[in-house]
């Protein structure tokens, strides 16, 4: 289920976008422990959010690329490696605004489905008190995972943008030289270029806000359904009602089951099947959501990250490695952070499928064929998480897929 110390991290890293950044549609009540919807800021964040997204990409790859066709050249190892992360971040910045502005677009699915999951999850909970069941212990870990990933999420997203700011006194960070040869000011850690440095620990902060609220949905969602499938799987089905209406004698007869579950216990299989039609509604709030092509691009931008920084590494090893230890490191943390994040994709889409598909394929193989359940069960699809549906799927193969992918571009810029 959804812990109480998951709602409480959810609660207090809303708390600090109202308080600490320019603003937030979201808000969060305590008292109620739900999530809630302020258009206070709507327009400012709107005309932020297209401004900023907007031109700090196009500036950054205009001046990359007149600095590539300088007849001096990039420069020595050290600026080089600067401009590789000028194309991470620029890559980065790009994604992360699509992020923010997709949040903005679906705030209110995005507060209605956090609201439901919870309240479903609060449902499921009394539930398990009235019959005096626990759960099981592969349960209790994916909570106990759950609230890892959304303390860790939650503090990483908080921290990131100020640790931006302080990079953004750092002579060799792009946006530093960008703000440099551009505006003719060389940002300094003092009170004078204070301005600058909030100005984009704010823009930096508002994405990650939006990333924060993306991956928060995503964990609520996955915790609450995985739980739920695992333990609606029906262990034994005993025919309990053959006949529809015992007044009508010519009325076709209608198999009704009682369902033996591993932590529910024993339920109709109306109720069975309806607590399933809920998680599969929850899954297609979270689809219309994640099947934007702004949220999707996160694929490619990983992709892209992983190729052109091992390409780098592998190219120009002697460059990249004497030109400092923040160089390296970035490289290093690009390379790793974009395998990490299909893989964790991977994985956790890929459980959510086959625990839905062993629920449909055990509760068909238990139901006789002319029951009403076998013939519902066969009409419910299976819970994935879809990518720009009906082109883009998350599975287990994904990664596989991705690494693949990224060796055969891989391979060939290094034939080039």
């Amino acid at each position: 289920m959804i812990s109480n110390f998951t709602k409480k991290i959810i609660g207090l890293r809303i708390k600090t976008m109202v308080y600490f950044s320019l603003g937030s549609h979201f808000d969060w009540d305590f008292s109620k422990k739900e999530m809630t919807l302020t258009n206070n800021y709507h327009n400012w964040n709107l005309a932020f959010v297209m401004s900023s997204g907007t031109y700090y990409p196009i500036l950054m790859t205009i001046h990359l690329i007149e600095r590539l066709y300088a007849e001096d050249g990039i420069g020595s190892g050290a600026a080089i490696g600067s401009y590789v992360i000028g194309w991470a971040e620029n890559l980065t910045v790009t994604i992360l605004f699509g992020f923010q502005y997709r949040v903005m677009q679906y705030r209110e699915h995005v507060v209605f489905l956090i609201n439901q999951l919870f309240l479903y999850s609060k449902k499921i909970e009394d539930l398990l008190a009235e019959k005096d069941i626990q759960l099981h212990r592969s349960h209790v870990r994916v909570i106990r995972t759950a609230e890892s990933l959304m303390l860790f999420t939650a503090v990483v997203s908080l921290f990131i943008p100020f640790g931006f700011g302080v990079s953004f006194c750092n002579k060799l960070e792009p946006t530093h030289i960008l703000v440099k040869e551009l505006l003719e000011v060389d940002v300094q850690m003092s009170l004078q270029h204070f301005p600058f440095i909030l100005f984009i620990t704010l823009v930096v902060s508002c994405s990650a806000n939006a990333v924060f609220l993306i991956i928060m949905t995503g964990i609520c969602n996955y915790t609450l359904a995985h739980i739920c499938i695992t333990s609606l799987t029906p262990i034994s089905v005993e025919q309990r009602i053959t006949l529809r209406h015992k007044e009508h004698h010519h009325s076709k007869p209608m198999i009704e089951y009682l369902v033996t579950t591993e932590n529910f216990g024993n339920m109709d299989d109306t109720t069975l099947l309806e607590m399933y039609k809920i998680q599969l509604l929850f899954n297609k709030i979270l689809n219309a959501f994640i099947a934007s092509m702004l949220v999707t691009f996160h694929h490619i931008i990983c992709l892209i990250v992983f190729v052109f920084f091992t390409f780098v590494v592998i190219r120009y090893s002697d460059v990249i490695f004497n030109a400092g230890i923040i160089v390296i490191g970035a490289v290093i943390i690009s390379i790793v952070a974009a395998l990490n994040a299909q893989l964790f994709e991977a994985e956790v889409s890929g459980n959510l499928y086959e625990a839905s598909n062993g629920f449909v394929e055990k509760v068909r193989k238990l139901t006789s064929r002319k029951s009403r359940a076998h013939k519902c069960v066969l009409s419910c699809p299976t819970i994935t998480f879809q990518m720009a549906y009906p082109f883009f799927t998350v599975d287990k193969h994904t990664f596989v897929q991705f690494v693949h992918q990224g060796l055969d571009f891989l391979a060939t810029l290094l034939l080039m």
